[in-house]
């Protein structure tokens, strides 16, 4: 996964542990994004 979606997933659990389900969903989406879009033109 890119560094800045790490990032954000490590940013989201720390502030907020209790969206924790929350943050999982979003980051499963982006990864998802990044995944089709990856698929195209990978570095």
């Amino acid at each position: 996964a890119p560094p800045l979606l790490e990032r954000t997933a490590v940013l989201l659990r720390r502030k907020n542990s209790w969206q924790t389900a929350a943050a999982k969903a979003f980051l499963h989406m982006a990864l998802d994004k990044c995944a089709v879009v990856g698929g195209n033109e990978s570095r």
